[in-house]
């Protein structure tokens, strides 16, 4: 059985005693009904009751009020075990609500976190399809630039084929047999233009800060003077750079290729490039980095 502590029991008393004296004197009052059929003693009795009450009532209460005090220890241990089990319900209840809070915290979590992670994915698609869309202009940029520099020197070969056909016709026509060394020497002697000519090596473009139909310009103009160039990257990297990178062993034609590539920015764009060594670019491969809004 549950235990009540004695304070408890104090507190309560206290609390109780009108209580006990009500039920005490409810208890004299049944007494006295019962005494006054008791003829002239009973009477007796209860004239003494009522003279003495407050004495005698108390002298009840302080005789009888041990059985009294178990009575109201055995209501409140009644009432104790009653509230715990009141008290266990609702706790139970409370952990059943606490864990389906949870699990829809959990899952709340969860979703945030699943948005989060697709808005991520999402932006990262964006990024890569404009990345892509730029590839794809860039390459038909150099595509379309491509096929004009072929047509290029598709009527260059074929002029110089003219003509050789044509000092040929003319030799023939005066009766000379055509010393083909000679001839070949002479057709070298013949100034070809850039394209023809050996070309000067390979060259890594990166911008930003212009537009392409400008990079690509300046990128012919410099091609013109006998550059490779495969295109033009636009690039975060070039901001704030005008440079000519070169491998350590590459610098004399890094030197060439400033002169070249100031010759042709001085006609669309005027920046003036500064060489930069460095071991990150690959030998024999010279890279050109532009943006012209740096004016350092």
């Amino acid at each position: 059985m549950t235990e009540i502590s004695e304070d408890l029991l104090v507190v309560v008393q206290k609390a109780k005693e009108e209580e006990i004296e009500r039920r005490v004197y409810e208890k004299i009052k049944q007494d006295i009904r019962t005494l006054k059929f008791l003829g002239v003693g009973g009477l007796a009795i209860m004239a003494s009751l009522l003279t003495f009450h407050s004495p005698i009532l108390r002298f009840v209460v302080d005789k009888f009020g041990d059985d009294l005090r178990t009575d109201i220890r055995t209501e409140m241990i009644q009432d104790y075990e009653k509230f715990k089990d009141h008290l266990s319900k609702v706790e139970g209840i409370r952990d059943a609500i606490n864990k389906e809070t949870l699990s829809h915290l959990d899952i709340i979590v969860q979703s945030q976190t699943a948005a989060v992670r697709m808005k991520s994915e999402f932006e990262d698609l964006v990024n890569n399809s404009k990345l892509d869309i730029e590839k794809i202009t860039e390459a038909h940029s150099d595509a379309v630039v491509a096929i004009e520099q072929l047509k290029k020197e598709i009527t260059q070969i074929q002029a110089l084929s003219d003509n050789q056909n044509a000092i040929l016709a003319t030799l023939e026509a005066k009766g000379l047999s055509p010393d083909k060394g000679k001839l070949k020497s002479f057709v070298s002697s013949t100034s070809l233009p850039a394209p023809l000519a050996e070309q000067k090596g390979t060259v890594y473009f990166q911008f930003t800060g212009l537009e392409r139909e400008v990079a690509i310009r300046i990128k012919e103009k410099i091609h013109e003077s006998g550059w490779t160039i495969p295109g033009v990257e636009r690039t975060p990297a070039a901001q704030n750079t005008n440079e000519v990178r070169y491998y350590p062993s590459d610098k004399s034609k890094a030197e060439l290729l400033k002169d070249d590539a100031d010759k042709a920015l001085d006609d669309l764009n005027p920046i003036g490039l500064v060489l930069k060594e460095s071991s990150r670019v690959k030998p024999g491969i010279l890279e050109i980095w532009i943006d012209p809004r740096h004016r350092g």
